[in-house]
């Protein structure tokens, strides 16, 4: 049976012309979001998220804001109600809480694990939870004051001393409703109590850190967790919220005036996506081997 003439014509420009076409659209593509076309000043939402740290105006994880320009998530609430309340059962909500917070730990009350010569023991009451690890001759007590993660794989806890924030080496794990060792951190014996209770964060981390799970942890380019407010929350990805409120609740807001940022489009939401780092994955907090010996 002989092809027609027309649709072997027509296969044949095909097969010639199409690959051309892919690559001139490839090089569109590829200047388009070249990083040299554009400057750090530009609003440009095709700019990658390196260079909107370092231009004017607000982006997530800048952390030039002050304090006061944020209004925490309540105040979204009163216009927003729907969106808050879809947003109580997100994960970002309650990517960090104060340890006092913790549903995990409310509801566990007593934790126990043992690793070679160390027994931790996690004790929470309703003023605080406290880390006890020991061994035979001795014993050293850190109160556990944030627990990072929503819960849903499991959560890992932080304490702090002379103003220097610890990784506590154990984490609880949700499928097991237990202790184990933290992700990140050696399934080896500590050498010491102080390496058993957990690892010193270096101050770039923990902002990075606090950066993640909180919001206005870093404002005016200082990091303090204290004012911070737990979780991801609505200004943690729209920004700072005191000039949108303000004009809104006066009604002299105009639409797009720049007060609040809306990733709404889909090319501008995969320009934000990317100021987010992989270690809000899912993944972060899976179960621990433990077919590998310690």
């Amino acid at each position: 049976m002989k092809t027609p003439p027309l649709i072997l014509h027509v296969g044949i420009i095909l097969v010639l012309v199409l690959p051309a076409f892919l690559f001139l659209a490839s090089c569109f593509t590829s200047s388009a979001h070249s990083p040299q076309s554009s400057s750090p000043q530009s609003n440009s939402i095709s700019l990658p998220t390196e260079l909107r740290v370092r231009g004017s105006g607000w982006w997530p994880t800048k952390g030039q804001p002050s304090r006061a320009d944020y209004t925490g998530p309540d105040a979204c609430t009163e216009c927003h109600e729907l969106k808050s309340e879809t947003a109580q059962s997100t994960a970002m909500l309650h990517a960090a809480t104060r340890t006092s917070e913790s549903k995990n730990l409310r509801e566990h009350d007593h934790l126990s694990f043992q690793t070679g010569p160390y027994t931790y023991q996690l004790l929470t009451t309703k003023e605080k939870s406290t880390l006890t690890i020991s061994n035979a001759t001795s014993s050293l007590s850190v109160d556990l004051l944030w627990a990072l993660g929503s819960g849903h794989m499991g959560q890992t806890f932080l304490y702090q001393q002379n103003a220097t924030f610890f990784e506590s080496h154990v984490s609880f794990y949700n499928a097991p409703q237990a202790l184990d060792i933290t992700p990140g951190q050696p399934r080896t014996i500590p050498a010491t109590l102080t390496d058993a209770a957990g690892r010193a964060i270096p101050p770039n981390e923990a902002r990075l850190c606090f950066g993640c799970h909180t919001t206005a942890s870093a404002t005016e380019n200082h990091f303090d967790s204290s004012p911070a407010y737990p979780g991801v929350t609505c200004e943690a990805c729209h920004g700072p919220g005191a000039q949108h409120v303000a004009a809104a609740t006066a009604k002299t807001e105009k639409r797009g005036s720049g007060l609040i940022f809306n990733p709404a489009k889909p090319r501008r939401l995969r320009r934000f996506l990317r100021c987010l780092p992989p270690h809000l994955a899912r993944r972060h907090l899976r179960p621990p081997d433990r077919s590998r010996p310690l």
